[in-house]
């Protein structure tokens, strides 16, 4: 008989890459992150637009934070998917 999948560690280790926007004034609707991201971040010497694309990353969360007319939205993406998806 086969033995049940391993539930995952708590020890595994998980590239993470963290990108945020900060926009005010109108500038934070998630348009104007990704415009950022993808095509001002590369003029600037940053890797946004490569994490955006890196197929070897399969996991991500997302977040937006709103204080008045500020908003700041954060995208993380991992190198690995740990635990169940909810059903």
């Amino acid at each position: 008989m086969a033995s049940p999948p391993a539930e995952p560690s708590s020890e595994v280790e998980v590239q993470q890459h963290p990108i945020n926007y900060y926009g005010w004034g109108g500038s934070g609707r998630p348009a104007d992150a990704m415009h950022r991201w993808t095509v001002e971040s590369p003029k600037l010497g940053l890797r946004h637009r490569d994490i955006l694309l890196d197929p070897g990353l399969k996991s991500f969360g997302a977040g937006r934070a709103v204080s008045g007319d500020k908003t700041h939205w954060t995208v993380t993406f991992g190198d690995k998917v740990i635990g169940k998806r909810p059903s």
